[in-house]
């Protein structure tokens, strides 16, 4: 029998060239996960302003890059010399 996997979300922050910080306030709420025909999709929600001071504002009809990471220890070894700019 195999196990299925577990999907989560964190919110974290960048503050130098390593893998972002837990943020202490979690504002992501996960509402659902799955993989179908090789592709994972990952449903969630925060609000547009969370008023925590290592998140930014969203704002409507702008660009948003959002970090994805399977195993951060991979992204590490792999991106080991790229900048993770802090958003604000």
């Amino acid at each position: 029998m195999s196990q299925l996997p577990v999907v989560s979300v964190q919110d974290r922050h960048a503050v130098a060239q390593q893998l972002p910080l837990i943020d202490d306030q979690q504002d992501y709420e996960l509402l659902g996960g799955h993989e179908a025909d090789g592709q994972t999709v990952i449903t969630f929600r925060r609000r547009l302003d969370t008023c925590d001071d290592n998140d930014f504002v969203i704002k409507v009809n702008n660009n948003l890059k959002l970090l994805f990471d399977s195993e951060h220890y991979e992204w590490i070894e792999r991106y080991p010399k790229t900048a993770v700019p802090r958003l604000k």
